[in-house]
């Protein structure tokens, strides 16, 4: 699900005065394909129950014309 996308109009691109980078974040939960019995192993994350994860990447863009829709 996209939370939030703004897209740059073509016309205000100013590549030689600001520096264009973009964030991509990911909250997720996996759940186990077997799973384990509690009594056995007790509660573990990934194995017994499911795991959240959050993932966050940010990156400088190259090639600014690509943020362009």
């Amino acid at each position: 699900m996209l939370e939030s996308f703004t897209a740059i109009a073509p016309e205000s691109l100013k590549t030689k005065d600001y520096v264009y980078q973009y964030k991509v974040a990911m909250d997720v939960e996996l759940t186990p394909m077997v799973t384990f019995n509690d009594a056995l192993f007790g509660h573990i994350p990934g194995l017994t129950e499911p795991v959240r994860l959050k993932c966050i990447a940010q990156r400088v863009c190259e090639k600014p014309e690509g943020l362009v829709r």
